[in-house]
């Protein structure tokens, strides 16, 4: 107030004076990476059921073709495809269990307050998780 010219005993009614005040805050780094673990933990998760799914659809699609007995043994089907659906169905479970867990651990309170990260955040990055491979292997997301 001294730095505009102005008394307490001149100024106008109420007197709003300016301070600082800490705050509590869980904008911090750990937890925005925390949170954006989970959102690509998510999308990870659901692509991979998404592609299971069309998996056993492709499977399913193909079955009077392959569902065909020639003899007395089993069909092409019930040995090779059905064991690949029992297993293409377990990946869709535990797709659809990680994204439940994800989406549980997301919601706790101190992941509500931390900003998300921008889209394009590692956009500049270039670490092969292999080194060995070409570089023509990897492709962004």
């Amino acid at each position: 107030m001294c730095q505009r010219g102005t008394t307490l005993r001149t100024a106008e009614r109420p007197v709003l004076i300016p301070s600082q005040r800490k705050v509590e805050s869980f904008d911090i780094a750990e937890h925005r990476v925390t949170r954006a673990v989970l959102e690509i933990l998510m999308r990870r998760a659901a692509y991979c059921g998404k592609v299971a799914r069309g998996h056993i659809d492709a499977i399913n699609s193909e079955r009077h073709l392959r569902h065909i007995r020639l003899g007395t043994g089993p069909t092409l089907f019930e040995t090779v495809d059905l064991p690949r659906i029992r297993r293409l169905r377990q990946a869709v479970d535990k797709s659809d269990r990680a994204i439940s867990m994800a989406i549980t651990l997301a919601a706790l309170p101190f992941l509500q307050d931390a900003k998300r990260l921008p889209k394009n955040h590692t956009q500049h990055v270039e670490i092969p998780m292999f080194p060995s491979l070409p570089k023509q292997l990897f492709v962004s997301l």
